[in-house]
This record gives structure tokens, sequence and C-alpha cells, in this order.
């Protein structure tokens, strides 16, 4: 995986759930050393830790995906598509909310 993507789905845990990297570490059994170097592209999150993500945050892991990575990380071949799956789960979320 993508060290920037693994970085930007941290980014994302932290900014959707409130919780600090320390928190991330302690609910998924990672170090907060390898917490650090997962936000800092250093490390990759492993198909385990996203597992272990999608446990603790009852976030599926596709979610993490669509939602987490910023535009900029996602290749341009395949750009207008996660900007059209956004746009759809953010109407379905309007039509759920009326």
């Amino acid at each position: 995986m993508n060290e920037q993507y693994s970085s930007d789905i941290i980014h994302y845990i932290c900014e959707t759930t409130g919780d600090n990297q320390r928190q991330v570490s302690q609910n998924i059994g990672l170090s907060e050393s390898a917490i650090s170097q997962i936000v800092h592209a250093k490390r990759n999150l492993t198909i385990d830790d996203l597992l272990k993500l999608e446990n603790a945050y009852e976030i599926p892991i596709p979610l993490m995906f669509l939602l987490g990575v910023k535009d900029e990380h996602i290749p341009k071949n395949i750009r207008a598509k996660y900007r059209y799956l956004r746009r759809i789960l953010s109407e379905h979320e309007m039509n759920l909310k009326s």
C-alpha cells in the first residue's frame, strides 16, 4: 500500500473520531512509534492493521479508502471515480437525514 494512503487513513480516523494518535495505537494494539511512522509516511498500514481499525472504529475498510485518502494522493486516472463515489455517498447520507 502507498505510505501516503496509510497516513491519510490515520488522519481520517483521528479527525472523524476525535481520537489522538495515542488512542488509535491503544485501540488497535500498535505502538505509538508505529502510528507515528505511519502518520509521517515512513511505514504502511498492513491488512491486519486495517482490519483492526475497521473492528475498533466500525468503519468499513472501503470507506476508509474512499473517504480518508486525499484527492491529491489518488492517481489522476482514477481520481474522478473517487469523487463520483464520494458524491453518491454524500447524497445518500443527506437522503437518510431528511
